[in-house]
């Protein structure tokens, strides 16, 4: 699929969803699900009602999620300004900050989005259970192996055992 740039044989552009004009597209809305160019997502999108808070993103950092989904954090709000959305988290402080707070009080603060965040911890915690799995069937195999010394163990004893009762009664 070509977003830009020349089109290859049979290839149709894409236009802009919501203008129907502008062949480059750079934005997503993730919540109507509409491709859009650059225009429409800044100026036209937004004032649509109740489309002020949906969240676009850049068509080229969809391709990176590998499958995570974006979530909606609008619901977080700033403690210190109750009245703002907290999109971004201060590591320094460990605590939801608004734009707001983050030109005053944590300038010089290591400060992150919470989809980068959020991106970061499902990604550790996926390599986490890929090493849990990998742990799993390690623990399966070695509890085989156990089982089956255990058996051959009772076996050899079994035996040991027969053979001292029949020298018993020689």
């Amino acid at each position: 699929m070509a977003l830009s740039g020349s089109l290859g044989k049979g290839q149709t552009p894409i236009i802009c969803q919501f203008c129907e004009n502008e062949t480059k597209i750079t934005n997503k809305c993730l919540d109507c699900n509409l491709l859009m160019c650059e225009n429409c997502s800044v100026k036209l999108h937004p004032k649509v009602n109740g489309a002020g808070d949906h969240t676009i993103v850049n068509i080229k950092s969809l391709g990176s999620q590998h499958s995570v989904d974006f979530k909606d954090f609008s619901s977080i709000k700033c403690e210190e300004h109750p009245k703002q959305v907290a999109c971004l988290f201060c590591n320094t402080c460990k605590q939801a900050v608004c734009p707001g707070c983050v030109s005053k009080v944590h300038k010089q603060h290591n400060i992150e989005e919470f989809q980068n965040l959020y991106q970061l911890k499902v990604e550790r915690l996926q390599c986490g259970i890929g090493k849990v799995d990998i742990d799993c069937k390690e623990l399966e195999r070695r509890s085989q192996h156990l089982e089956h010394l255990k058996t051959m163990e009772t076996t050899r004893l079994s035996n040991m055992h027969k053979t001292l009762l029949t020298r018993q009664h020689l």
